[in-house]
């Protein structure tokens, strides 16, 4: 690896160097937040290798890691209906903290922060997720976070089975924009009956020049979801729901959402559907807001760490 930050021959959770630096340096926001002791006892309850843990330990200037057999029920709270998993690797934790950065720029701390309570992560994944947020300094990142743990315990509605079911979901969504056209991308988003939460998140973290404006385009995703424009929408998210967890259907989810949302249908009835979608969704892309959002409304502040 280049600039000799792993300097063993053993294999490593982090596929490139630039990777591990900036692993390292969320860690360090870790540490600024929590200190050395409670730093060091959430960085033994990630699911990395050992030879990482110990390289990361070293770098913060942490205690010497031991006994990592409670790092289980640190990551995973006691609700059996978490999403979070052992946040290993392929969960892609800075892939996790840049998509709800993404959140909170388009809709501010109150409204991310209470989203991110529904997603029902465990507390060591939680905390780094906080802690990398760029939140305002008047923001105390110590109790929201408590706020956050404790109500993850009642308030889980999520539409992803996993985070790394969530971070595919939106890397289909990336590919349909820059291999087609917005609005199919946005008929797409309208079909899948996704939870308005799902959909300002997803929406916030899609890239293009035609989104001009991104908060008129994605409540009108949401008023044509609540329609129930597409009669059987319910029926094809269980389907999806039903498929989710096959690692096969997982890897393909983007020629199944392709497949199933995307190629037109000659049943009369969908079709009518997609040409509902289809106004609602090209009068979003060319629509803006009669009366521009307030700072205070957003509830948005200069972001700092």
């Amino acid at each position: 690896m280049p600039n000799n930050v792993n300097k063993s021959n053993e294999t490593t959770d982090f596929s490139s160097n630039q990777e591990l630096l900036n692993t390292i340096n969320a860690w360090k926001a870790m540490l600024k937040v929590y200190g050395k002791n409670e730093t060091l006892e959430t960085l033994t309850a990630f699911n990395y290798k050992n030879s990482d843990i110990k390289l990361i330990a070293d770098k913060l200037r942490l205690p010497k890691p031991s006994n990592r057999t409670s790092r289980k029920k640190l990551v995973l709270p006691s609700n059996k209906n978490t999403t979070a998993e052992v946040f290993i690797s392929k969960d892609r934790l800075l892939d996790t903290i840049n998509i709800w950065n993404a959140m909170l720029k388009v809709h501010g701390p109150t409204e991310t922060l209470a989203a991110l309570a529904t997603f029902g992560y465990g507390k060591a994944v939680t905390k780094m997720i906080t802690t990398n947020l760029q939140l305002p300094k008047s923001i105390n990142r110590i109790a929201e976070t408590e706020k956050i743990i404790n109500a993850s315990k009642s308030k889980k509605s999520t539409d992803f089975s996993s985070n790394q079911e969530l971070l595919k979901t939106i890397d289909n969504f990336k590919e349909m924009l820059n291999t087609g056209e917005l609005s199919k991308t946005l008929e797409c988003l309208a079909e899948l009956s996704y939870t308005p939460i799902s959909i300002k998140l997803i929406m916030a973290n899609l890239d293009s020049p035609e989104i001009k404006d991104r908060e008129t385009i994605t409540k009108k995703i949401i008023e044509a979801n609540q329609t129930n424009i597409i009669a059987n929408s319910d029926k094809n998210r269980d389907k999806l729901s039903s498929t989710q967890n096959n690692p096969q259907t997982r890897n393909n989810m983007k020629d199944y959402i392709y497949n199933t949302y995307i190629k037109p249908n000659t049943v009369e009835n969908d079709l009518h559907n997609k040409s509902c979608i289809k106004n609602l969704t090209e009068k979003a892309i060319n629509s803006v807001p009669s009366e521009p959002l307030s700072n205070t409304e957003k509830d948005k502040t200069s972001p700092q760490r």
